[in-house]
C-alpha cells in the first residue's frame, strides 16, 4: 500500500469538501465574494450585489441579505429572492420609523403626542424585530 498516495487523495478530498462547504471569501476591503457573486457596500452604506464582472443586479440594505440573494440569484430561486428582498425592506422601513418615533418621544414636551409617539415607536420596532429574526433564520438555514 502506498500511505503517501493515500494520504494525498485524502488530503486533496478535504481540501474539495472544505471548498464545497465554505463558498463565501472574505476580501480585505470588507466585500464578501460568493461564486460569481460580489457583495461591495456603497458610499450610502448599502450593499450592492453585482456580478465579478461589475454587472449590477440589485442593492440591499443589509449585508446578510445581500449575501443569501447571491446564493438564491445563483440557484434561479426567484420567489425566495423577491421574498428576500421585500423583508429587506421591511427591516429597514421599520428599523428607521423606530429610530425617528424613538427621537420624537424624547424631544416632545406635549403628552399626548408623546403617547402617540410611543406607540408608534413600539409598533415599528415589533416589526423590525420580527423582519430581523425572519432574517436571521434564513441566514442560518441557508449557511
Amino acid at each position: 500500500m502506498n500511505f503517501k498516495l493515500q494520504a494525498k487523495q485524502l488530503e486533496k478530498f478535504l481540501e474539495e469538501e472544505f471548498e464545497n462547504k465554505q463558498p463565501l471569501a472574505l476580501l480585505p476591503n470588507g466585500s464578501v465574494a460568493y461564486k460569481s457573486f460580489l457583495v461591495r457596500q456603497t458610499k450610502k452604506k448599502d450593499w450592492q450585489l453585482t456580478r465579478v464582472n461589475g454587472l449590477l443586479l440589485d442593492t440591499f440594505h443589509i449585508k446578510s441579505c445581500a449575501i443569501m440573494a447571491a446564493k438564491l440569484y445563483g440557484s434561479s430561486n426567484f420567489n425566495k429572492y423577491s421574498e428576500l428582498k421585500v423583508l429587506d425592506q421591511l427591516y429597514f422601513k421599520n428599523h428607521v420609523d423606530s429610530e425617528f418615533f424613538k427621537e420624537r418621544y424624547n424631544t416632545t414636551k406635549d403628552s399626548e403626542k408623546r403617547d402617540l409617539y410611543l406607540a408608534r415607536f413600539l409598533q415599528s420596532e415589533r416589526h423590525a424585530n420580527y423582519a430581523k429574526e425572519q432574517i436571521a433564520s434564513r441566514f442560518k438555514m441557508m449557511f
